[in-house]
């Protein structure tokens, strides 16, 4: 795995060059555009393991101070209905109490769990920390949900963790991805979504 974000690292940085656009006058070099991308694969790297762990509470100290965090359970974020908590609510959460954290897929039913319900479920379904693919800060498509992360968060930087699937009798079907959503705040990026994506209906 080691080696892999290492190669991951490398292929960014490479990606990022060939992404600025030739001009009359010399560009800004590529500086802050790869010190960004290191600061946040790192984060991600110390978040997932948070993650794993599953104690939501010490995720408090990466969560954006003025937007907080919102945990979407599906690719689709609803802006009205998911769960969001500023980090000193983050701290303070409590393992027996029930939230609402949107609506089930299909049924449209409210989404009422405790945080490790909703953890086990729609965060930490899959063990992340090795995935068969990391994407950063780009937009992919899968099942039939959209993927409206770029309309939600204008100017944020987001990292995937993604599963093609498991058990070969779904041929797939059984995908899922984690998506780690970014803010710049006082040149230091700040967590402000957690999107769980999976096969809808």
């Amino acid at each position: 795995m080691k080696n892999i974000f290492i190669l991951f690292l490398l292929s960014l940085f490479i990606w990022s060059c060939g992404d600025v656009q030739v001009e009359d006058n010399p560009p800004k070099d590529n500086t802050e555009i790869v010190s960004d991308t290191v600061q946040i694969l790192e984060l991600t790297k110390s978040i997932v393991g948070i993650l794993k762990e599953g104690d939501l509470r010490k995720l408090a100290p990466y969560i954006h101070p003025e937007m907080g965090v919102r945990f979407s359970p599906y690719a689709t974020i609803d802006t009205a209905s998911d769960m969001t908590f500023s980090a000193v609510q983050l701290g303070s959460l409590s393992k027996e109490e029930i939230y609402e954290w949107g609506a089930y897929d299909g049924s449209g039913e409210p989404m009422k769990l405790s945080v490790e319900a909703y953890h086990k479920k729609f965060i930490y379904d899959y063990d992340f920390i090795e995935p068969d693919s990391i994407f950063f800060n780009e937009v992919r498509q899968y099942g039939n949900s959209p993927n409206n992360v770029l309309a939600c968060y204008p100017g944020c930087k987001f990292v995937e963790y993604y599963f093609s699937g498991k058990e070969e009798e779904y041929e797939g079907f059984d995908w899922r991805s984690l998506r780690l959503v970014f803010d710049k705040k006082d040149k230091e990026w700040k967590l402000v979504g957690i999107i769980h994506a999976e096969w809808t209906i």
